[in-house]
């Protein structure tokens, strides 16, 4: 049977052409060097530990994410001084969200200010790259983390069922017609009652929703070349050559 992790970053890596980050509160940092291991990123080293020294980009931009398994979740608001059938755990004067899902390893992920940090000069970065390599430093099988997305807060969830659900409470006082959201760690949430969740995260700070990685790649076979039973025959090969890549160390196709 197929882990959580790996369904998690596996969907999301199909989706939305980005690494996630299992668990997502796994501290990683621009430059970490690590392995993977059930598409979980471990930490080994960081390029700073052998001088390599390199400027970040901090983003300035902020945007939210908002991301849900296709036809899998369902998110209904409860207004305070309403009543909402499929919310009998908030009271009439409550005001809260109930998150319904309706498959197994469904996902719903919603985040409030995310911004982007990324390493600027990814050209040396791979200069850089190659001498870790030919040290042994950077083995085949090691990638360094090149952009990473934080959120300044975010709610995970991950179904372990068709049934999974979960109502949320907001304690903070909000006006009735206030937007409500599900991300936002303002509204100080609650959990009155919840069922058949595989993993929930409720606005959490500081949280590593995506990251891009890359890797050395030694030995791609090119050129002109004539293809037999035997394999490649006259072919040319190349040397080591720095892409990003996925969990399985091939390059992303975007």
């Amino acid at each position: 049977m197929e882990s959580l992790a790996k369904i998690y970053t596996g969907e999301l890596l199909r989706e939305e052409k980005y690494l996630a980050n299992w668990l997502p509160n796994n501290p990683i940092k621009l430059g970490d060097i690590g392995d993977f291991q059930d598409n979980c990123f471990i930490v080994k080293a960081n390029i700073a530990d052998y001088n390599v020294a390199f400027e970040k980009i901090e983003g300035t931009a902020r945007g939210d994410i908002n991301y849900s398994s296709s036809g899998g979740v369902t998110i209904s608001t409860k207004a305070s001084g309403s009543l909402l059938p499929n919310a009998p755990f908030l009271k009439e004067a409550d005001a809260g969200l109930v998150v319904e899902f309706s498959k197994d390893k469904a996902i719903c992920i919603k985040s409030v200010n995310t911004r982007v940090d990324t390493i600027k000069n990814k050209i040396a970065l791979e200069a850089d790259m190659l001498r870790l390599y030919k040290d042994n430093i950077l083995k085949k099988k090691r990638a360094i983390i090149t952009e990473i997305v934080y959120a300044e807060s975010a709610t995970i969830l991950i179904s372990a069922s068709k049934n999974a659900k979960i109502e949320l409470k907001a304690s903070a006082s909000i006006a009735p017609a206030a937007n409500i959201d599900l991300g936002d760690a303002s509204l100080q949430f609650s959990v009155p009652f919840k069922k058949e969740l595989a993993q929930e995260f409720i606005t959490q700070s500081g949280l590593v929703i995506f990251y891009r990685a890359m890797a050395v790649n030694d030995g791609i076979f090119s050129g002109p070349r004539v293809v037999s039973n035997n394999g490649y025959k006259g072919a040319v090969k190349e040397g080591p050559s720095v892409s990003e890549v996925d969990f399985d160390f091939a390059p992303i196709k975007k």
